[in-house]
């Protein structure tokens, strides 16, 4: 898996996850990713392996900076374009199953 340099900031509307509450599921995601196939063979589907989830979640920065409103989330994704599929096709799936499909809004 080769890396690129690219960082992508992705805003999303707030949900009823606070930036704490969401950058804590992203580590719940990592610690139940460890010992559940179902979530590897997920991530695996989009081209990560298994032993490579936790580099590709240190790529994700949660913040509310400025220019960033009370009523927005801001996802920072860096370094590696793989992280960026991670995020929108089985990280935030998964929270959104767990916490309810308000979790995080809608893409900005």
């Amino acid at each position: 898996m080769e890396d690129d340099q690219t960082i992508q900031i992705v805003r999303y509307a707030r949900g009823t996850l606070s930036q704490g509450e969401l950058q804590a599921e992203i580590s719940a995601f990592l610690e139940a990713s460890k010992n559940d196939g179902k979530l590897q063979e997920q991530v695996e589907a989009i081209g990560v392996p298994p032993d490579d989830i936790a580099r590709q979640t240190e790529s994700l920065e949660i913040s509310q900076s400025q220019g960033i409103t009370d009523q927005e989330i801001q996802i920072i994704i860096q370094g590696v374009s793989v992280a960026i599929k991670l995020w929108t096709d089985v990280i935030l799936p998964w929270i959104r199953r767990r916490k309810g499909g308000n979790a995080v809004g809608q893409q900005q």
